[in-house]
């Protein structure tokens, strides 16, 4: 049963944006959409024509009468209108307990008031308190701090303030809006911070963005992702919308509302600091090298599945420190060389770069403090851990050569306190991935062609080529599957080239 989410908002004909917007955005990511409307709006694309606000008791009684039915898993707050409404709908929030997402609504894009005197300073008081996840543009949080906004600085002046206020965390969008091709957000829940980037996209102007933001982020909550996977998942469906915004009238354009985020272009990048700059892009491995990527616990473990046919080993090493850890990775290094193998070291990146390995693997906890320009310049590849949105888009901001995703099932190997993605959430994490996708978790021989076939670009692996007899003719075996995996794919992608060249199409992406 998909879980619902409730939308309190007004109306917009053109369903651009308010309610109607809210429900599609709603439906389309796979949540049930339920309403309350606190406006009745007549506008369309070029602007406001006459607003009626609905009375409190009638606000109230709409959302009384869906939580007294419904399960609702998250709230999305848009326009309210009155001081009377704020009040109302704080009111009814108190002993709901669960995610809610308010969008500020206080002027509307073509610059009438949607929110009447006094309501400001309601919703500061009354509302702020009751929010999860406020997301105002930098007007919006302007008028809520009385902070001008002229930088970034002030960008997160005006968050920190807007927490301070009682809302539990704050993404203030458009960050710097003199930005020419990055759009940048910045959010805080008062303690931890950082910006989301993303590519400004050349659209003029449009209606509704920060509904279908919210909307976005409230559907991803109420499917049970934390607020940073929510962010990043709302910010690449806006990111999609307005690539392929249309005006169907006279004035702003509005988003497409598609189904759940799939095109590698519309991932954003999360970095810890103001600066939106990416690292540099590190360089791709050979698509046949990393199909199957197993993992050495030691020198004479890699030289086994060497001997066995593997091209890559990935040499991870925990029980060693200092001179012997140096010396094991040193005979792994050579051993690989004399083989003509390649080998990708574990977290330590700077034993990488002296051993001249091909390439070194980071965990999000080993981003800090890393010399990515060094590491760049030495020509190595790059991969970095993810296990959710949040973390693949915090390791696109270094623009490593691959993503290692997982863990897709639960696995003996390592012991981990999150719930495994499955084959669904490793499909979509791989169709956001800009680069190749390694997929890591319990996954074995019997299950490799369906991990394949869900995005994975390789398979990682430990326990199901574990040393003993046998080992070979496993390693053997898994090597005919990954050709097969590769095989396949290259002929599903000339088949789609053909059909897109048929119909004159641009295809996907």
């Amino acid at each position: 049963m998909k879980p619902a989410a409730l939308t309190v908002a007004g109306t917009d004909p053109v369903g651009g944006a308010g309610v109607q917007s809210d429900i599609l955005v709603m439906e389309r990511l796979g949540v049930r959409a339920c309403s309350a409307v606190t406006a009745v709006l007549a506008q369309n694309t070029q602007g406001v024509r006459h607003i009626e606000i609905v009375p409190p008791a009638m606000v109230g009684a709409q959302i009384r009468s869906v939580l007294e039915d419904l399960k609702v898993h998250a709230v999305k707050i848009g326009m309210l209108g009155s001081a009377e409404n704020v009040r109302e709908v704080a009111g009814t929030l108190e002993e709901i307990g669960v995610p809610v997402v308010a969008d500020p609504v206080s002027v509307s894009s073509s610059g009438t008031r949607l929110l009447l005197e006094g309501g400001l300073e309601v919703y500061r008081k009354r509302l702020l308190p009751r929010v999860d996840l406020l997301t105002p543009n930098i007007r919006e949080a302007g008028e809520l701090t009385g902070i001008p906004i002229r930088s970034r600085a002030d960008v997160e002046a005006a968050a920190r303030a807007i927490v301070s206020c009682g809302a539990r965390s704050v993404i203030v969008k458009g960050g710097h809006a003199a930005e020419k091709d990055c759009s940048s957000d910045f959010w805080t829940d008062g303690d931890r911070g950082w910006w989301l980037h993303g590519p400004r996209w050349r659209v003029t102007e449009t209606h509704g963005s920060g509904c279908v933001f919210s909307a976005a982020a409230a559907s991803a909550l109420a499917l049970g992702y934390s607020v940073a996977d929510a962010l990043v998942i709302a910010r690449a469906y806006v990111s999609a919308g307005l690539r392929r915004a249309e005006s169907p009238g006279g004035g702003r354009a509005l988003l497409y509302r598609g189904g759940w985020p799939s095109e590698a272009q519309d991932l954003p990048w999360i970095s810890m600091s103001e600066n939106p700059a990416p690292g540099p892009a590190f360089p791709r491995p050979r698509p046949e090298d990393i199909r199957f990527y197993p993992i050495a616990a030691d020198a004479e473990d890699a030289r086994e599945l060497y001997q066995a046919g593997a091209r890559l080993v990935q040499i991870r090493i925990k029980k060693l420190r200092g001179a012997e850890l140096m010396a094991e990775l040193r005979r792994t290094v050579e051993i690989a060389r004399s083989m003509g193998r390649r080998v990708i070291v574990n977290d330590y990146w700077e034993a990488a770069l002296e051993l001249k390995a091909d390439g070194v693997h980071l965990g999000q906890d080993d981003l800090e403090g890393v010399d990515f320009g060094r590491l760049a310049r030495s020509g190595m590849l790059l991969g970095i851990s993810a296990r959710n949105y949040f973390e693949l888009a915090r390791g696109w901001n270094y623009r490593p050569s691959y993503f290692g995703i997982g863990a897709v099932f639960p696995t003996p190997s390592k012991q981990i306190d999150y719930q495994p993605m499955g084959l669904t959430g490793l499909q979509r994490l791989a169709a956001l991935s800009p680069v190749p996708v390694v997929a890591i978790g319990g996954i074995t021989l019997e299950r490799a062609a369906e991990v394949y076939a869900h995005g994975a670009d390789g398979i990682a692996v430990i326990s199901d080529v574990a040393r003993g007899p046998g080992r070979a003719a496993r390693v053997a075996r898994w090597l005919e599957v990954a050709d097969r995996a590769a095989a396949r794919a290259g002929h599903a992608a000339t088949k789609e080239g053909e059909a897109c060249a048929a119909s004159n199409s641009p295809g996907r992406g």
